[in-house]
C-alpha cells in the first residue's frame, strides 16, 4: 500500500485516487478497535454544527448503545458511519479500513431503521432475501459437483459473482430458525404482527452477514409490552449472530437493558463512555445524571462548606474525609485547565472555533440556541458600529475572543474562591438510596422532616413524591407508602453526588 498520511484530511477526489490505488482498501496500524471514530465532526451547509469532536472505539462482538434526547446528533452519527451522511472532518474506521469516503456498499454494514420499509407484495422469504439476489459478493467458487474450488495453495479460489439460489435458501432459513420466522416466510407483510414485521427487518440483516448492524430506533412503532420482548430478541439475536451492533435511541431504559457500552450525548457532545452500571452509579455530570434512571436522580441546591453540605432550610450534611479530599482535589485541577485555556486563548493564531469549544469544555457545554447566538452577535455588531466609524473595519472574531477570555479570567476568579469559602453546588442522590425511618441500610445521614404528596403504586415498588423545606424529592421504596403522611428520611452517605455548578461535573467522578 502507499504512504497514507491518516491525520490529513483529504477532499473525495484524492480519496477516490487512493482507493483505486490500494484495492479499495486504506488500513491504518493505528487503531485496534473494530470501528474508531476520531475527532469526528457533523456540519450542514446552514453552518449549524450536528456533531462535536466525536471520539469513540468500538470493539468487536460489542453492543454498544447512543443515547441522549431527540437532537442530540445520534442518529446523525449513526448515519455518519453508514454513509448516509458525509463526514464534515475527522477519521472514521471500520476494521481497521479508513472509511469515510467509501460508499454505503462497501463498508460491510447492514441497517435496521424505524420503519420497517418491507415490500408489501412480497412474501417474508423474499422480502428477507431481496438483498442477496441484486448483491455482488466475492465468493466461493463451487465446481460442478458442489465442491469448493482450492487454488495450488490450498486456498479458497473466490470471485465477485451473485449468490446462487442454494446459498440464498441456506442464508433464509438459518435466519428464519434466529428469528422463528419458519412458520411465516410464505405470508405477506400485512398478515403479519408489528413484533413479526420487525423480525423480518432484522433478517434482512441477518443474511448479510456483515461485519457491523446499525440500528437505528428499531422499536419505537412498537407497543410497550412488545418493545420489552423485542429488546430481549434482539440482545438474543446479536449474541447469536456473533456481530458488532451500535444501536440508537432515545429511551434511556432501552440502552441500559440491551448494551453493554452506553454513548450519553447531548447537544452533539459525548457527555459519558461506559458499561450500564459504571453510568448510572458514577454519573460524570448533571445531564448524565438527569437523563439516566427510572425515576431520575434528585438534584437540589445546596452550600459547599467547609466539608459540609448545608440545604436551604438549614439541613446540613457532614462530609467524609474523602469527599472534602476529591472536592478539593477537582477545583485545584479545574484551577490547572483553566490556566492552560488562558494561555492557549493569548495564542495570535487562535480561532474563533478553537476559543469556543475551550469555553464549552469549562463551563459543561452550556451552548446557547441558535435564535440567541444571533441575538447576541446582533447586540455585538450594534455596539461595535457605536464604537467604530462605518468604514473601518471590524475583526469580530477578535472581539469575540476576547469576551471569551473575560469570562474564563471570570471562571477563574470563581474556582478560587471554591477552595477558600463556601460557594454553589447541586445535591444529587438517586431515589433508591432514600431512606424512610426504620428501612436506612449501611452509613447514613442525620434524619430529615418530609411529607410525601403522592404515591405511586408499582406493584412491588412504591414511588413517594415527597416535599422538604429545600424542595421535592422522589423517593422509592420496597414498603408500602402512604400519600399527603409526615415521615422522616436519611440519605445513603456513600451514595450522594456533588456537581459543580460552573462546569455541571460531578466532583465525587
Amino acid at each position: 500500500m502507499e504512504n497514507v498520511d491518516f491525520n490529513k484530511e483529504i477532499s473525495v477526489e484524492e480519496a477516490r485516487e487512493l482507493y483505486k490505488a490500494n484495492g479499495n482498501k486504506l488500513v491504518s496500524s493505528s487503531t485496534d478497535a473494530f470501528v474508531t471514530l476520531r475527532d469526528i465532526n457533523k456540519i450542514y451547509p446552514n453552518n449549524v454544527q450536528a456533531v462535536f469532536d466525536f471520539n469513540l472505539d468500538i470493539n468487536k462482538h460489542e453492543f454498544v448503545a447512543l443515547v441522549g434526547p431527540s437532537g442530540c446528533g445520534k442518529s446523525t452519527t449513526l448515519r455518519m458511519i453508514a454513509g448516509l451522511e458525509e463526514i464534515s472532518s475527522g477519521h472514521l474506521y471500520i476494521d481497521g479500513v479508513l472509511a469515510n469516503h467509501l460508499s454505503s456498499k462497501d463498508r460491510d454494514i447492514a441497517m435496521v431503521f424505524q420503519s420497517y420499509a418491507l415490500y408489501p407484495q412480497m412474501s417474508v422469504y423474499d422480502n428477507i432475501s431481496f438483498g442477496l439476489t441484486i448483491r455482488k459478493e466475492l465468493l466461493p467458487v463451487y465446481d460442478k459437483d458442489g465442491n469448493v474450488v482450492l487454488d495450488e495453495n490450498g486456498e479458497v479460489v473466490k470471485k465477485i459473482r451473485h449468490y446462487t439460489k442454494k446459498e440464498i435458501e441456506e442464508r433464509v432459513f438459518m435466519a428464519a430458525d434466529i428469528l422463528d420466522l419458519g412458520p411465516y416466510l410464505d405470508r405477506k407483510p400485512k398478515e403479519l404482527s408489528g413484533g413479526q414485521m420487525q423480525r423480518v427487518a432484522l433478517g434482512r440483516a441477518i443474511v448479510r452477514n456483515a461485519k457491523l448492524f446499525l440500528m437505528d430506533e428499531p422499536l419505537s412503532n412498537l407497543d410497550a409490552k412488545l418493545r420489552v420482548q423485542m429488546r430481549s430478541e434482539i440482545v438474543r439475536i446479536h449474541e447469536e449472530v456473533g456481530a458488532t451492533t451500535i444501536y440508537v435511541t432515545h429511551d434511556q431504559t432501552e440502552a441500559m437493558t440491551m448494551a453493554n457500552k452506553i454513548v450519553v450525548m447531548n447537544k452533539g457532545f459525548i457527555q459519558q463512555v461506559g458499561s450500564p452500571l459504571e453510568i448510572y452509579d458514577h454519573p460524570r455530570n448533571i445531564f448524565v445524571a438527569g437523563f439516566i434512571g427510572t425515576p431520575p436522580m434528585n438534584l437540589v441546591e445546596a452550600t459547599y462548606d467547609n466539608g459540609n453540605l448545608v440545604f436551604k432550610d438549614g439541613y446540613s450534611i457532614k462530609l467524609d474525609k474523602d469527599s472534602i479530599e476529591k472536592h478539593d482535589k477537582f477545583y485545584q485541577e479545574r484551577i490547572v485547565l483553566v490556566d492552560e485555556a488562558l494561555k492557549q486563548l493569548t495564542k495570535e493564531d487562535i480561532s474563533i472555533l478553537e476559543a469556543r469549544k475551550i469555553l464549552l469544555s469549562l463551563n459543561g457545554y452550556r451552548l446557547k440556541e441558535k435564535n440567541e447566538q444571533k441575538k447576541a452577535r446582533k447586540s455585538l455588531i450594534k455596539m461595535i458600529k457605536g464604537l467604530f466609524k462605518k468604514e473601518e473595519k471590524v475583526d469580530l472574531d477578535k472581539i469575540e475572543i476576547e469576551e471569551i477570555i473575560k469570562e474564563i479570567k471570570s471562571i477563574r476568579e470563581q474556582y478560587d474562591s471554591c477552595l477558600t469559602s463556601a460557594h454553589s453546588v447541586k445535591f444529587g442522590i438517586r431515589p433508591e438510596h432514600i431512606y424512610f425511618k426504620g428501612q436506612e441500610k449501611g452509613e447514613v445521614s442525620e434524619f430529615l422532616k418530609t411529607k410525601t404528596e403522592l404515591v405511586e403504586i408499582l406493584g412491588s415498588e412504591f414511588i413517594a413524591y415527597s416535599d422538604t423545606g429545600f424542595g421535592r424529592l422522589i423517593i422509592k421504596s420496597q414498603e408500602p407508602v402512604k400519600p399527603r403522611t409526615d415521615y422522616e428520611i436519611s440519605f445513603k452517605l456513600d451514595r450522594i453526588h456533588i456537581f459543580d455548578e460552573i462546569s455541571t461535573l460531578n466532583i465525587l467522578f
